[in-house]
């Protein structure tokens, strides 16, 4: 079964001076120690991180340029994305969410979902238990500058590890 990610599939996050945030999130009483990790990349045209720095995750709170931030407040993660000022380089920022050090998909992480916001408005919501119940990591969408705007697009690209998706995405691991 594929996970369901059609939801406002092209919403407009639009031009201007837009922050979007992306939030996950486990029920951290049912999730029997399994944690889910976000990580974010800022890609340029061709699908590749600017810089190794240019991954964001719980090691690497930030970009260089502070354009993309990771923060984490007890069970929940957020990237916070300011469109507005990303450097004119980036072309995409990509969200990826991990099952962090365990050998078990989403299907054991109890609560887990990924919610993206503009302001207020709700551009995607997704269970992250469904559809991909033995997916340990997984690129659940990209936000593309076209022209002066950007979008939302979902993805659902699945990888057996974090390494695997780092990989993907041309950051250099030792």
């Amino acid at each position: 079964m594929a996970i369901d990610m059609t939801r406002d599939r092209r919403r407009k996050p639009g031009a201007g001076r837009d922050r979007v945030t992306v939030t996950v999130g486990v029920d951290a009483d049912a999730s029997l120690g399994y944690d889910a990790d976000m990580s974010g990349y800022a890609l340029d045209r061709d699908g590749k991180v600017i810089s190794n720095q240019h991954f964001v995750y719980f090691n690497n709170a930030v970009t260089p340029d502070g354009t993309v931030g990771f923060s984490k407040q007890d069970s929940e993660q957020t990237l916070t994305i300011d469109l507005a000022g990303m450097d004119p380089q980036v072309a995409q920022v990509a969200v990826a969410v991990t099952v962090y050090d365990a050998a078990v998909g989403f299907g054991r992480v109890p609560g887990a979902r990924i919610t993206v916001r503009r302001g207020g408005e709700v551009l995607a919501d997704y269970n992250l238990n469904s559809g991909m119940p033995n997916a340990r990591s997984v690129v659940y969408g990209r936000l593309a500058r076209e022209s002066d705007t950007w979008k939302f697009w979902a993805e659902g690209t699945e990888y057996p590890d974090l390494v695997a998706t780092v990989a993907s995405f041309g950051v250099t691991t030792s």
